[in-house]
């Protein structure tokens, strides 16, 4: 249970079913979807009660609904421009890169809280795999459902990067790790887009990891 932010430690009813077959790889907040239309369907039923009864009740049922629902009540919604996808996406450039049906690893990883590196996928109509990401999978204990994946190495480490920036100290060790990584991925190449946050750091560690970078329209690409 959680209130006010903070997690108290005690249990919820929805402990009650969170063991269940189905029930337990669903996502909680979805099952608010299902108040909804029951919570539709007893104002209705109240406001059309109320439309036959004599007197003030008569009046005062659908104000006080009309009210209630003055909140959410139809406005525009916030919106925000999105980043535009790489001309080496958009033009057709990933194809000197990775062959359709291949992997290929944007930098960095797209993540289940960051998940826009999909977006280089979807842009190429899907014709292109890559790992990690955001997807619900049996990543959990004993193999429940969880969402997203653990971070390979390799992984973990341009994450660094393209969060705080700098460049680690990358030895055999690393580039050992870095092979291991790439070939458990299947991965045809790495890309990283000239105008992505720390892109002089990540491509410098990217040279220590996998050798001399290619630049390929707006993108910087590395063979493993």
């Amino acid at each position: 249970m959680v209130v006010g932010g903070d997690r108290t430690g005690f249990p919820g009813p929805y402990a009650l079913l969170a063991g269940l077959p189905v029930v337990d790889g669903a996502l909680p907040m979805r099952f608010a979807l299902a108040v909804l239309p029951l919570a539709a369907t007893l104002l209705v039923l109240a406001v059309d009660r109320a439309l036959g009864l004599p007197g003030r009740a008569r009046r005062l049922v659908p104000a006080v609904v009309g009210v209630a629902l003055l909140p959410i009540f139809p406005a525009p919604l916030p919106t925000a421009e999105r980043p535009a996808l790489p001309e080496f996406v958009t033009g057709g450039h990933w194809r000197q890169c990775v062959r359709p049906g291949g992997v290929l690893v944007p930098v960095p990883l797209a993540t289940p809280k960051e998940p826009w590196p999909m977006r280089w996928a979807t842009g190429a109509d899907a014709a292109f795999g890559m790992p990690e990401g955001f997807f619900i999978g049996p990543y959990g204990r004993n193999g429940t459902a969880a969402m997203g994946t653990w971070k390979r190495p390799t992984s973990a480490l341009l994450t660094e990067v393209a969060k705080q920036g700098g460049r680690p100290v990358v030895g055999d060790e690393e580039r050992r790790q870095a092979a291991q990584d790439a070939d458990r991925w299947g991965a045809s190449c790495f890309a990283l887009a000239v105008d992505t946050p720390h892109a002089e750091d990540l491509r410098a560690t990217l040279d220590q990891l996998y050798g001399p970078s290619t630049r390929i329209a707006d993108a910087w690409v590395w063979r493993p």
